[in-house]
C-alpha cells in the first residue's frame, strides 16, 4: 500500500532512547475520553498499544480532542505493530484560535508496520497555525484491525533555551488545595479529595516573564476529570496582580506560547497554578514543568 512519509520522515529499527525532549501527548498514557470515535474505536489492549477498528461504514475515525501549541521543532512519532486486513492514515490538524486551518497528512493508506517520525520543521504548516490535534483513519471492512504500539507529540529541548524547569520531585515547592500530592519515581500523583470536584496546584517559584516563551507541562494518565493551566503575574515588587487562563481543558500534556497572552500591566515574574476538575477522586501524573525562550 502508498506509505507517504515526509523528506525526513524515518523508518527505525526500534530500540532507541529519546532523551533530551518534553512528551506532550502519549497515546499509551492517555485516557480514553482523549478521543473523539468518529466511525472508528481505539481501545488499549491486555498486552499493551491500542486498537483502531471501524465501527461504521463512512470514513472511519478518532480526533484527540486536545490541542497543543504548535512548535517549529516537534516531532511526531508513530510505531504500529501491525495492520490486519486494512490500512491506517495519520493526520496533523492545524487550528489558528478557534478557527480550523486544514490537515497535513503524515501517513496516508498504509499497511506498514514500525516506526516512522515526522519533525515538524518538515512539514508546510498553514501560515498563522498556533495549535495543532492528530487524526487517524482506519479503512472499512470486515476485521480490519490496526494495532499501535505508541503515537507521540514531543518537543526536543536544548538547554540553551531553558528559562525554568522542574522535574516533579521532593525539591518540588507546591502549594496544593483540595488536591493530595503522593510522589513516585514518575512524578507526583494527583488525586482530588473525596467530596471535591475542583482543586487547585500552584507552583511557588517564581519565574521571570522576561525572555519567557513557551510553557509546557508534562502530564499523563489523567482520569476522570481535567487539567486547566493559569500563569499568575507579580509585579517587580513581588505585589500580586492578576492570573490569566492559558489552558481550558487538557487530558493530556499542556503547552502554550506565552507570548501571545494578556499579560497584566507591569507583570516582572509569574508562577504556574494548575487546576483540576472532574469526578470526586479524579487523578493525574504530574511529571515536569519548563518554560522555554
Amino acid at each position: 500500500m502508498k506509505t507517504i512519509l515526509l523528506a525526513l520522515g524515518l523508518m527505525l529499527a526500534g530500540g532507541t532512547v529519546w532523551g533530551g525532549e518534553a512528551v506532550l501527548f502519549s497515546a499509551t498514557k492517555a485516557s480514553s475520553d482523549a478521543w473523539q470515535w468518529v466511525g472508528a474505536k481505539l481501545k488499549a489492549e491486555e498486552k499493551g498499544g491500542l486498537v483502531l477498528t471501524p465501527d461504521r461504514a463512512n470514513l472511519p475515525s478518532v480526533v484527540l480532542q486536545d490541542r497543543f501549541a504548535w512548535c517549529p521543532d516537534g516531532v511526531v512519532r508513530l510505531d504500529v505493530r501491525q495492520a490486519v486486513a486494512g490500512t491506517f492514515s495519520l493526520q496533523v490538524l492545524a487550528f489558528k484560535g478557534p478557527t480550523y486551518l486544514g490537515a497535513l497528512d503524515l501517513v496516508k493508506a498504509s499497511d506498514q508496520k514500525g516506526v516512522m517520525v515526522f519533525p515538524f520543521d518538515r512539514l508546510a504548516f498553514p501560515p498563522g497555525t498556533e495549535t495543532v490535534t492528530f487524526k487517524l483513519w482506519v479503512s472499512r471492512g470486515i476485521g480490519t484491525a490496526i494495532t499501535i504500539n505508541e503515537l507521540e507529540y514531543v518537543i526536543p529541548i536544548n538547554p540553551e533555551e531553558v528559562v525554568y524547569e522542574s522535574k516533579i520531585d521532593a525539591a518540588t515547592r507546591v502549594e496544593a488545595d483540595q488536591l493530595d500530592w503522593t510522589l513516585g519515581d514518575a512524578g507526583a500523583q494527583v488525586r482530588l479529595r473525596d467530596g471535591s470536584s475542583i482543586g487547585s496546584l500552584l507552583f511557588t517559584d517564581q519565574i521571570p516573564r522576561q525572555d519567557s516563551r513557551h510553557l509546557i507541562v508534562q502530564l499523563s494518565d489523567v482520569k476522570g476529570g481535567s487539567v486547566a493551566a493559569q500563569v499568575c503575574a507579580f509585579n517587580e515588587a513581588g505585589e500580586y496582580l492578576d492570573s490569566v487562563d492559558v489552558v481550558k481543558h487538557a487530558t493530556a500534556g499542556i503547552s502554550c506560547a506565552l507570548g501571545g497572552i494578556a499579560w497584566p500591566e507591569g507583570t516582572a515574574t509569574f508562577q504556574v497554578k494548575l487546576w483540576a476538575g472532574g469526578d470526586s477522586g479524579m487523578s493525574a501524573l504530574i511529571q515536569r514543568l519548563l518554560v522555554l525562550k
